[in-house]
């Protein structure tokens, strides 16, 4: 569901909250987020990391079992905002988050999912402070 952004002096803008986020994640942590395209094998062993079949894999990321099928087939690629979703769940496993955790994250309302997902993917690890 797009969200209304106005401001006094700007004209009424519609943004979708995935938008919002990775604008967010942009422009907190320069070069962390960079888009690109995903080879069918990438995508498949990124499904696998999390354990889901493409028809659960299709659910999480909001499309349909035959375009996750496509994708892995190397018939077509992800754009968009479902790039961007396995772009940063590929980076939150990377960061050594459970695929469970993943997993579990995907079961709330899709704005906290999404919320928690590029957080787990793109958060800067707390350290200890000097």
């Amino acid at each position: 569901m797009p969200v209304s952004l106005a401001k006094p002096g700007f004209r009424n803008v519609s943004v979708r909250p995935i938008a919002i986020v990775i604008a967010l994640v942009a422009s907190v942590m320069p070069g962390a987020y960079t888009p690109g395209m995903l080879d069918s094998g990438r995508l498949t062993a990124i499904r696998r990391k999390l354990g889901l079949t493409q028809e659960q894999m299709a659910r999480l990321l909001g499309v349909s079992f035959v375009s996750v099928n496509r994708w892995e087939g190397g018939h077509s690629s992800p754009t968009g905002p479902t790039l961007d979703l396995y772009l940063a769940i590929d980076a939150a496993v990377r960061t050594g988050h459970a695929p469970e955790t993943i997993r579990q994250a995907a079961n709330s309302e899709r704005g906290a999912f999404l919320y928690a997902l590029f957080r787990m993917a793109y958060a800067r690890p707390r350290g200890r402070s000097r």
